[in-house]
């Protein structure tokens, strides 16, 4: 089966949890499949990443987007009341290479990935399955409450437009996927339940245990750092739960890595925070540590970095909100927590006690390897798209 996968990004390197599920859904997909990847990049894509992602697909096609392009596309999109992003990634010049792709490699399928990339595959005589990953009119208007004014009522304005975009997409296309069952029940769509839940995986090969590496810190907490949600749980993390830790434990000390830090992390750093910006494996920020703690209070989806930090045998503390979409039995594989005091006292009771936290640890590697392998959703996937 010849297969189109349309992206809004160029799948690699995987610095963002959209790229790293096409990137392992496209490698999976490759088997038994003829793959052509159409996807846009606001910056130049290196020789080398187009070449590795050529091992997967036979044609590669990347389209650039330019700044002029891009505020022309958003501010009509404005006027048209649809979602700012799907502004932002459509233009004309784009679809009119989309068009010629299609037609040079006549696809039996389409596999589209998020709402913002749907205008350019809406009007296919090809059958289309389209990605939701995220329920994003949520994520967006949880964003909304907790930003500064004048960046509430821009988004505020975006959720309600992604919430009648969600509806209009999936009105139109019959089959769609999303990435977990909490995912899917925030959508207001009447037709919600026939959205297929297709969860993200861990490559397990890349994080696994490592019980030789030396545990340096005593919290981490990985992701990357110019993305809002992980922004706003660190800023939580060290300005909230961390002082009550402290209090107890002075000589507690945490690592943040990630890439792309702001200024609103970095300026946290001290004694007894380190900021990690420039790892090349980044699993070796879970090995050195003794606790992951994800204290998300905003966003939607399935967190990666509570599968890979769960693969890697590290217990976890997190927010209900962050373990509605993983689904881990709450005590046993996970810890989750609501107020600052929660976090602390979760995060004190795991440090002085290494058979509890030996016991989430491996409570959650189990569940992690029994329920989110790659190669399982993506035939599953394959089964949708190819129906």
């Amino acid at each position: 089966m010849k297969i189109l996968v349309v992206l809004s990004r160029f799948p690699y390197p995987l610095t963002k949890g959209d790229k790293l599920r096409a990137f392992n859904q496209i490698k999976h997909l490759a088997v038994g499949n003829e793959i052509y990847l159409f996807c846009l990049s606001k910056s130049e894509v290196p020789v080398a990443n187009i070449e590795l992602m050529r091992q997967y697909c036979k044609e590669v096609c990347v389209v650039p987007l330019s700044n002029i392009s891009v505020l022309c596309s958003v501010l009509k999109a404005y006027m048209q009341g649809k979602p700012l992003q799907v502004g932002y990634y459509f233009n004309g010049r784009a679809k009119k290479v989309y068009d010629k792709f299609v037609d040079e490699c006549k696809p039996d399928r389409i596999y589209c990935q998020l709402l913002r990339m749907y205008e350019y595959v809406k009007d296919s005589f090809v059958d289309v399955t389209l990605d939701l990953q995220d329920a994003f009119s949520v994520s967006t208007k949880r964003r909304a409450g907790v930003s500064a004014w004048y960046l509430r009522m821009i988004l505020d304005w975006e959720a309600d437009a992604l919430r009648r975009y969600e509806d209009y997409v999936i009105e139109r296309c019959p089959k769609c996927t999303i990435i977990s069952d909490a995912d899917r029940s925030k959508l207001h769509s009447e037709k919600h339940d026939r959205v297929a839940v297709i969860p993200n995986g861990v490559d397990f090969s890349y994080f696994a245990p490592h019980p030789e590496i030396e545990k340096k810190y005593d919290v981490v907490f990985v992701g990357r750092m110019s993305y809002p949600p992980n922004i706003n749980a660190v800023v939580y993390l060290l300005k909230e739960v961390m002082p009550l830790v402290w209090r107890e434990r002075s000589s507690c000390n945490v690592l943040i890595a990630g890439a792309q830090p702001p200024l609103a992390i970095t300026s946290l750093a001290s004694a007894n925070v380190h900021i990690e910006s420039g790892l090349d494996r980044i699993w070796t920020a879970y090995a050195s540590a003794r606790i992951m703690v994800a204290p998300m209070q905003i966003g939607a989806g399935l967190q990666n970095k509570l599968l890979e930090a769960m693969a890697m045998k590290l217990p976890c503390i997190t927010s209900d909100i962050a373990n509605a979409a993983l689904g881990a039995e709450v005590g046993s594989a996970i810890i989750v927590a609501e107020h600052p005091m929660d976090y602390a006292n979760a995060i004190l009771r795991l440090l002085d006690n290494a058979n509890e936290s030996d016991t989430i640890g491996e409570m959650g590697y189990q569940y992690v390897t029994e329920n989110f392998g790659w190669e399982r959703h993506t035939l599953a996937l394959a089964d949708i798209i190819g129906r």
